[in-house]
C-alpha cells in the first residue's frame, strides 16, 4: 500500500513525491510473465499416423519436450482411454 497515505489502499497514491513501491513493479511486470508463459507452454499441432506402424500415433508439438512433459502427455492419453 501507499507509505504517504495509508488509508489509501492502492500502491501508488499520485501524490508528488509518492513513489512507486517494489510491489507495484512486479505487478507491471505480470502480464510480461504471463506472456512469456504462455509461448513457451508446450502445445499440441496436430496428429498424424506412422505408415509402418499401424499401432502407433505421432503427436507433433509445438516444441521439444521435456521427460516429465513426455509423462505427463502419457498419463492424460492413458487415463482418458482407460
Amino acid at each position: 500500500m501507499c507509505k504517504c497515505t495509508p488509508n489509501v489502499k492502492t500502491p501508488f497514491c499520485g501524490k508528488p513525491g509518492c513513489e512507486w513501491q517494489n510491489q507495484a513493479v512486479v505487478n507491471l511486470n505480470m502480464p510480461r510473465a504471463a506472456e512469456e508463459r504462455e509461448r513457451r507452454r508446450l502445445k499440441i499441432n496436430g496428429v498424424g499416423r506412422d505408415t509402418k506402424f499401424d499401432k502407433s500415433l505421432l503427436i507433433y508439438l509445438s516444441r521439444p519436450a521435456s521427460d516429465d512433459e513426455m509423462r505427463r502427455v502419457h498419463d492424460v492419453l492413458k487415463g482418458h482411454f482407460a
